[in-house]
């Protein structure tokens, strides 16, 4: 039996430092430098609170790690994604005594950006034994390549919003060739898209049209940005979406969920199971078969269908994992 698992990578199975290093400011969940105390950096439960210490080592293989341990005493859960505060306080303050190891799994310009846990890394070579997975991400062929999970390389990786099949690490042609004849109809939107965003003032970054599948640039204020490309634009050729201060224009038959339907199609699949936990991970676990979406998913992003939603328990990445391995038999 041919299953095929997708796996969203960010906030999925990997996490950013802004989230996890004691030196971020963008996180309600970590204090300042030695707030809790030890040498690293503080955890807090969300109120400024010091709950917990982190510290830096390295493991055996020389790889930069941060440990995660709890100090004794109650933590608040709030098991919602209501917030930016509470999504960050679901992700790493979930139970009173919780060891965690996070070892560093992207690069960037010679610094650690991203991170996972040692047990997700566990879980997902023990997990690759029993089915194909396929990581199926927003990231352009060089930020996929930029991460390195310990668990070998995948002989499938979906990018660009499944715009781009790799194969063995190179797009297969076929594909991009098709997926570019999906977005055709979206062109002069993507086109007008590209021109308002030149202009627009409050932009911050570079204006980037991602092999020529979607537009994409970070912006400050990026709902009011929003608001005004949807009033300019064709809703029903393109969507205008969002990650925080990056805002993506997408054709409409370009998304997750269109690309878990090719590949079952390419691949043969009996069983598709895809996880993921934003806004662009929606339509693919509407389309798989079984989708697994962290706590609280269902009801931000009124999602419905056949959909696993975690308790919110452990870190998402674990949780979500162990519910799989249990599942395939």
């Amino acid at each position: 039996m041919m299953r095929v698992v997708h796996l969203d990578l960010d906030n999925t199975l990997i996490y950013s430092y802004k989230h996890i290093l004691p030196d971020s400011t963008g996180c309600p969940a970590v204090c300042a430098a030695g707030a809790a105390g030890g040498t690293g950096g503080g955890i807090c439960n969300g109120a400024g609170d010091a709950m917990g210490v982190l510290d830096r080592s390295m493991n055996r293989r020389g790889e930069d790690r941060l440990c995660l341990k709890w100090q004794s005493g109650d933590i608040s859960h709030t098991s919602g994604v209501g917030s930016e505060k509470e999504e960050c306080r679901r992700f790493y303050i979930c139970q009173d005594k919780f060891d965690c190891t996070w070892m560093n799994a992207e690069t960037y310009k010679g610094r650690n950006i991203s991170y996972m846990t040692e047990k997700t890394q566990i879980l997902l070579g023990h997990l690759r034994k029993k089915c194909l997975i396929v990581p199926t991400t927003t990231r352009t062929i060089e930020q996929y390549n930029r991460i390195h999970i310990g668990a070998g390389p995948f002989e499938y990786a979906l990018v660009c919003n499944g715009g781009i099949l790799l194969v063995n690490g190179e797009s297969d042609h076929a594909w991009y060739a098709q997926s570019r004849e999906l977005a055709a109809d979206s062109e002069r939107e993507l086109q007008r898209a590209y021109e308002l965003l030149k202009k627009e003032p409050l932009r911050k970054f570079e204006l980037r049209f991602i092999e020529e599948l979607f537009v994409f640039t970070k912006c400050n204020d990026p709902d009011t940005v929003i608001s005004r490309l949807n009033m300019e634009l064709d809703a029903k050729k393109v969507d205008v979406l969002s990650n925080k201060e990056k805002v993506y224009v997408v054709p409409k038959k370009l998304d997750k969920g269109m690309a878990v339907g090719r590949f079952r199609a390419y691949i043969g699949a009996d069983e598709v199971i895809a996880a993921g936990d934003s806004r662009f991970d929606a339509p693919m676990v509407k389309a798989a078969d079984t989708g697994v979406v962290p706590a609280g998913f269902c009801r931000k992003y009124q999602a419905e269908g056949n959909l696993k939603e975690m308790k919110g328990e452990r870190i998402f990445s674990e949780e979500m994992l162990t519910w799989i391995d249990g599942h395939i038999r």
